[in-house]
C-alpha cells in the first residue's frame, strides 16, 4: 500500500476494455477493484483516478461532433465487422464525444465537465490532451511509451 507513482497509467488487457466482443462485466470489475484499491490506501487524499473511453460504446449522443476547422472525410465512419477488424474512418477529425470520468476527492459530487474553457473558441477536450497534460504537470520529457 502506498507504493505507486506519482503518475500511473494502466491499459486494461483487451479481455477487460468494454470493447464489443468482450463481457462489458470484465472492465466493469476491472474498474471496481482499481477504485476501491485507490480509496483504500493512504494516498486517496491526494488521488484523481481519471478513465477515459477511446469510443462511445453504442450509446446515442444528441450533440453533432464537431466539423469547425476540421478536415473532411470521405471514409464511411462505422466499421465494416462487429469486431472492428477493418475500420475504413481514417482517424483526421473528431467523432462522437465519448465519456470520462474523475474519480477523486477533489471533485464536487455531481460535477459535470462539458466543454474546456479554452484557450480558443474551438478548443475540444480530446484524447491525446490527457498525455499531453501528464507530460506538462510531471514534467516528463520524450513520449511515454517505451
Amino acid at each position: 500500500a502506498g507504493t505507486l507513482p506519482e503518475f500511473s497509467w494502466l491499459h486494461p488487457p483487451i479481455q477487460a476494455c468494454d470493447h464489443p466482443c468482450h463481457d462489458v462485466a470484465k472492465g466493469e470489475r476491472l474498474l471496481k477493484d482499481i477504485y476501491e484499491a485507490l480509496r483504500a490506501g493512504p494516498k486517496w487524499g491526494k488521488t484523481l483516478l481519471f478513465v477515459a473511453y477511446d469510443d462511445a460504446g453504442g450509446y446515442y449522443d444528441h450533440v453533432i461532433p464537431p466539423y469547425k476547422d476540421v478536415p473532411a472525410d470521405d471514409a464511411p465512419c462505422h466499421l465494416v465487422d462487429r469486431c472492428g477488424q477493418n475500420m475504413p474512418f481514417d482517424f483526421r477529425r473528431l467523432g462522437l464525444r465519448t465519456t470520462a470520468l474523475l474519480v477523486s476527492p477533489w471533485v464536487d459530487a455531481g460535477a459535470v465537465f462539458q466543454r474546456p474553457a479554452g484557450p480558443f473558441e474551438t478548443s475540444e477536450f480530446e484524447l491525446t490532451s490527457v498525455v499531453a497534460t501528464a507530460k506538462n504537470l510531471f514534467n516528463l520529457s520524450g513520449f511515454l511509451t517505451k
